[in-house]
């Protein structure tokens, strides 16, 4: 969750809102299934939810390294 964090920190810098978007939905689903997992759990998340929660990262971080790129190459002109 804290990477998903700063990579929106880090979107919502570079202006890159759709990247952003996706890490604060993914943020508030951790922190919403954080709540109904404390001391006594009540539900558990398993390999499919870890697996999704994955996945959703590595997207998450593809679409930002491709955002960065993008706005790297296009905010330097050459002196």
């Amino acid at each position: 969750m804290i990477i998903i964090a700063c990579l929106s920190v880090m979107a919502i810098k570079q202006e890159t809102y759709e990247i952003a978007i996706l890490g604060c939905v993914l943020c508030g689903a951790c922190l919403g299934f954080l709540i109904f997992n404390l001391h006594p759990a009540k539900i558990f998340m398993g390999d499919t939810g870890s697996l999704l929660l994955r996945w959703s990262n590595s997207c998450n971080v593809s679409l930002s390294k491709n955002a960065i790129n993008t706005c790297s190459s296009r905010n330097y002109t050459s002196i």
